[in-house]
């Protein structure tokens, strides 16, 4: 087994490491290599390289060593050895007791929608404004403003939201757009300048759903802003190039998952989908729920009717409703 002492020299290495090879000089007592514990060699030869030829010769020393010895980059990387992972699954188990324990009723983003935590999926054929609505809902979540009113003259009820921060990773309009949408979705509500709405749009690094490295720094943001609804626009731009119609979406979809549940947060994740020309000359959409269903709680299809016409979106925004929106939700 692992010991403490063990971790801690682990630990100690894995700061010097990468001190190093960021740009930083050795400790000033780095030739006490006892300290490293079994990593204290491979300092010594690291610090000896920054000392002969600064951090270009730490970073060729680095690599030689890498390639010879895997455990480095694991290290590094932060990756925890077998027994770090038991011990740390060990404080994640659910007993008989916790079981019998009453929980909390289930909370719910807007009306019976979206389950806090999950993961969702919305799709439809192009042009149904999926991600104009989602950024109305994100708006009224925000202010904690009803959605979906009727419109005037017609019988019907919006949706009651659970107020909270929402942050919106947008992956495809752009910075100019996504601001003007949302000015506009703001000032149609009456929506206060301080109501904790979060956009990032096209972030630098890029937001991939598969790298866990990037998830787990998504996740603190989450947890540091106390988001309680993320959207992901789109799922085409955010899954690193994998073909949503193989298995290897499976773990795109699955580190979105693990997301909303170390953040408790409800994720909507827009599928803009593919078209295809049918036999007739149609457009067909291709959507496999095979390669979803395996995280995703819910997969909508949304197809609003709109009751323009509007020129813009400032004109869409200020009109009291400007869609009837029919959602087909199905369970995965």
């Amino acid at each position: 087994m692992t010991t403490n002492h063990a971790d801690r020299h682990g630990e100690l290495a894995r700061r010097a490491f990468r001190a190093l090879l960021e740009g930083g000089a050795p400790n000033g007592d780095w030739h006490d290599l006892d300290a490293f514990g079994p990593w204290g060699e491979i300092y010594g030869e690291l610090a000896q390289a920054h000392q002969d030829g600064g951090t270009d010769a730490v970073r060729r020393v680095w690599t030689a060593l890498a390639n010879a010895n895997h455990g480095l980059a694991a290290l590094i990387a932060g990756d925890p050895g077998p027994d770090t992972i038991a011990r740390t699954w060990r404080s994640q188990l659910i007993t008989l007791d916790d079981m019998y324990a009453p929980l909390p009723p289930v909370e719910y983003l807007a009306g019976h929608m979206f389950e806090v935590p999950s993961l969702n999926i919305l799709f439809g054929a192009p042009g149904t404004l999926k991600s104009f609505i989602l950024a109305d809902l994100a708006v009224c979540v925000a202010a904690g403003l009803p959605w979906l009113p009727p419109l005037p003259g017609e019988a019907g009820r919006s949706l009651p939201v659970r107020q909270s921060p929402v942050l919106w990773v947008d992956l495809d309009n752009g910075k100019r757009r996504v601001q003007e949408r949302f000015a506009a979705l703001g000032r149609g509500h009456g929506t206060p300048r301080g109501a904790p709405l979060h956009v990032i749009s096209m972030p630098r690094p890029w937001f991939v759903a598969g790298d866990s490295e990037r998830m787990g720094e998504a996740a603190q943001l989450v947890r540091d802003l106390g988001v309680r609804f993320i959207v992901v626009d789109n799922l085409g731009t955010a899954c690193g190039g994998v073909d949503e119609n193989t298995t290897a979406m499976i773990d795109v979809m699955s580190q979105l998952r693990q997301l909303s549940e170390y953040t408790e947060a409800a994720i909507i994740v827009v599928h803009h989908q593919r078209k295809g020309i049918g036999n007739q000359g149609r457009a067909e959409i291709r959507f496999s729920p095979n390669s979803f269903g395996v995280a995703c709680w819910t997969a909508s299809m949304i197809a609003p009717v709109r009751r323009g016409p509007f020129s813009n979106a400032n004109e869409i925004a200020s009109s009291s409703a400007a869609s009837e929106v029919s959602f087909a939700t199905a369970t995965l």
